[in-house]
């Protein structure tokens, strides 16, 4: 940029030079500088004309790469994952990105109190996937049925009812996500049921679960009592 500036001062000042010299001239040297003088001024708009478009195009990229960058940020805040490095510019684009990574870290503090909660709770809290396998559990599963959580997650619920009652318990959650049972006039996504789960050791537990279906997610959330001493 500073380049080009500096050739459209030499220009200017050899077109000033020229007209100088005009008065000097007979008629046809004057013809001769006139179609200098026209020369040089086509040479000026064009090369003022490229480097317009030069500037705007820059510009005009590193915004949309800015707006990119953020729309990116935005996905990522959406999914939990991590964010691109935050703009520590000054201007409108800078400060909507770092808007962004605020909400990203309340959102992580907000998450990590929640899985402190549900982690501190009695009764096992978990989520299962469409197909009934577990994509998150809380700590309790080791205390009420000997698995650790990290084991839980991708085993099929299934695998830990007893035989008989494994297509029973399959149903019951199909008319949840179905939303067979009515309620306030809408179908209802909740529903109970109860079943024997067997732990790793091999002993059985009578449970009850609460259970909620999330069509977005398509996840169930399962909040499961244990009433074996109850029954008993």
């Amino acid at each position: 940029l500073m380049v080009s500036l500096l050739e459209f001062s030499n220009l200017s000042e050899q077109i000033i030079e020229l007209e100088t010299s005009m008065k000097a001239q007979g008629p046809r040297e004057m013809s001769r500088i006139r179609q200098g003088i026209l020369a040089l001024l086509f040479v000026i708009v064009v090369v003022g004309f490229v480097l317009a478009l030069v500037m705007v195009r820059f510009f005009t990229s590193e915004i949309l790469q800015r707006l990119s960058k953020i729309t990116t940020n935005a996905r990522r805040l959406a999914t939990g994952a991590a964010l691109l490095p935050v703009d520590l510019r000054h201007d409108e684009i800078a400060m909507l990105d770092q808007g962004i990574h605020e909400a990203n870290n309340v959102l992580a503090e907000a998450r990590r109190r929640e899985l402190s909660v549900l982690d501190n709770a009695t009764e096992v809290i978990c989520s299962l996937d469409a197909r009934l396998k577990f994509v998150a559990v809380n700590t309790a599963s080791l205390s009420h049925w000997s698995y650790d959580a990290d084991e839980l997650l991708g085993m099929s619920l299934l695998t830990l009812l007893p035989q008989q009652s494994v297509e029973a318990v399959r149903l019951a959650f199909q008319r949840i996500s179905e939303g067979s049972n009515q309620g306030s006039g809408e179908r209802s996504k909740e529903g109970e049921l109860e079943s024997e789960v067997k732990t790793k050791d091999g002993s059985l537990r009578i449970c009850r679960w609460s259970i909620s279906w999330s069509e977005p997610e398509q996840r169930y959330s399962c909040v499961v009592h244990d009433v074996t001493e109850l029954r008993a």
